[in-house]
């Protein structure tokens, strides 16, 4: 536990891997963090560096107690899929004393399920001639994503033949 937070540090580390962050640089960004007094500590702190572009800025990192006091320094890098924390600890040059590497998730796809459907012919009901790819993708960053996916699958990018439905 830190004396003056309220959760403890297996629960900050939790809710530092719900951050989704948009980094603008190839660089690795650290950024420090000093608060004192009551009160949630949100992800929104993150946001003072340029580089950086919080996607979920209302996630709760913790909360101080009356009294309370917190500095931490977070190094957040650049890679590709996932990797364990023990990977992530490759990366960081510069390990201090206390410092706790979390595991880290690059892709802004949470999950993606698909369907094949078989299209009627127009001119002849009972014959099949083309398939129709349904996919379902729940995104952690923004739809802007789907141009790229499907490009990725050789698909031509076109709003008449793409339909998003957001909540």
């Amino acid at each position: 536990t830190i004396e003056g937070v309220v959760e403890d540090v297996t629960s900050i580390v939790l809710n530092l891997k719900k951050i989704v962050v948009k980094k603008n640089t190839n660089e690795a960004v650290t950024v420090k963090i000093s608060v004192k007094g009551e009160g949630e500590l949100k992800a929104s702190v993150l946001a003072k560096e340029p580089t950086l572009e919080i996607i979920n800025p209302d996630q709760t990192i913790c909360t101080l107690a009356e009294g309370g006091k917190l500095e931490m320094e977070l190094t957040i890098g650049r890679g590709r899929g996932y990797l364990v924390a023990d990977e992530v600890k490759q990366y960081l040059t510069d390990m201090k004393v206390g410092t706790i590497a979390i595991d880290a998730l690059y892709s802004p796809v949470e999950r993606v399920n698909y369907e094949v459907e078989k299209l009627k012919n127009n001119l002849d009901e009972q014959k099949e001639t083309n398939q129709s790819l349904v996919m379902v993708i729940n995104e952690m960053i923004s739809l802007e994503n789907i141009q790229t996916i499907a490009e990725s699958m050789g698909l031509a990018y076109n709003n008449d033949n793409i339909k998003t439905i957001t909540e």
